[in-house]
């Protein structure tokens, strides 16, 4: 047992318990006090938020570890867990229960993470072995990557929206948007929120495939170069796809139709996110979803098909129009699995976010 590893790890994952809980903790208060909350909900959400960011903390600790990860596991919990006295007497609560409390909580949070840990080190099938030394994660370890990177991002968020309303440089609909309150007026300040988000999931993404030793990011992510008529034939294909939901929307109703585009068009009157989704966005979206979790699930049971189908569900998932964005995801899939190239799906989602922000400006005042 190296002690160094020990103290580094523990003082690593205490850092970022304490960082993690004054931001959930500043944040709760701050909405807690936007939507009147009652005394349960803010201790909730931070004990929840506690958890989440030890189970991090211990989930990077189990995966630096290369030998004997449960006892290491098990001496950086018990130093943390001395750390924390610290902490609780600095902060004036100086109480058996508390400590006790926090002992709990971090159990259960070296638990969860040394069994991501150990899900996470699982090789998945090899990608090519002509060009790679060994796979990529498998479907439930980029999964849970992927879900690690949206716990970053949000911490992150939620750091930057607590900086501008100290500066006043927002208002508080910002940090109800930012926890997910979907009433909440949307701003370009938010929207950029969300850009940064999913840059910070990409860069989590590239650090563990950095970590599979023999696979470079170019054969991970299918980083190809393609013809210019394939490129051509997936591109207007996109198109007619586009097109073919502007007629539909059309059609419907002024009401619903008004209600399907409304969010939209205001978020594309923003410059700055206008140029983000036709730019950096494509880059950032195709790389985590028919870049690193393609990768994942077309290299397991699933095969080609069932990785196409699987992160097109999870990319309608995480986006407001459900219905359009499953027919988009599953044209892009397919685009990644017939041409074998990233670069063909990222064009295609760039030139479908074009058309709508140029639809939105044209057709829809």
């Amino acid at each position: 047992m190296r002690w160094k590893i020990v103290i580094r790890d523990a003082v690593l994952i205490f850092i970022l318990w304490w960082s993690g809980g004054t931001v959930v903790g500043e944040a709760t208060g701050r909405l807690s006090a936007t939507r009147g909350f009652g005394d349960l909900a803010p201790e909730t959400l931070l004990g929840a938020g506690t958890l989440a960011f030890l189970a991090v903390g211990f989930t990077i600790s189990g995966l630096l570890a290369r030998r004997d990860r449960a006892r290491h596991l098990f001496m950086v919990a018990l130093l943390v867990w001395t750390l924390s006295v610290f902490a609780i007497f600095f902060s004036g609560f100086l109480f058996l229960t508390v400590w006790l409390i926090d002992g709990a909580l971090i159990v259960l949070a070296c638990v969860v993470g040394w069994g991501a840990a150990d899900l996470l080190t699982k090789t998945g099938a090899r990608v090519d072995p002509e060009d790679s030394a060994s796979g990529p994660w498998g479907p439930w370890a980029s999964t849970a990557i992927a879900l690690l990177g949206w716990a970053v991002a949000a911490l992150v968020a939620l750091t930057c929206a607590s900086v501008l309303l100290e500066w006043e440089l927002a208002d508080r609909d910002l940090m109800q948007y930012v926890w997910g309150d979907r009433e909440a007026p949307v701003t370009q300040t938010a929207r950029l929120l969300d850009v940064l988000g999913t840059l910070v999931i990409l860069a989590v993404v590239l650090w563990f495939i950095r970590m599979r030793r023999g696979s470079p990011v170019r054969v991970y992510l299918a980083l190809h170069r393609v013809s210019t008529k394939t490129f051509a034939r997936w591109l207007i294909a996109v198109a007619a796809l586009d097109a073919l939901g502007l007629l539909i929307w059309s059609a419907l109703p002024p009401d619903l139709q008004g209600a399907l585009v409304a969010r939209t068009i205001v978020e594309l009157s923003f410059p700055l996110f206008a140029m983000a989704t036709i730019s950096v966005v494509p880059i950032a979206e195709e790389a985590i979803f028919r870049g690193f979790l393609f990768a994942g699930f077309q290299n397991s049971k699933l095969g080609d098909w069932g990785a196409v189908i699987a992160t097109t569900i999870l990319f309608a998932l995480v986006h407001a129009d459900f219905t359009k964005l499953l027919a988009i995801g599953l044209l892009l899939g397919l685009a990644r699995l017939r041409t074998r190239s990233l670069y063909v799906p990222i064009a295609m989602h760039a030139l479908s976010n074009c058309i709508i922000w140029i639809a939105a400006e044209n057709f829809y005042p």
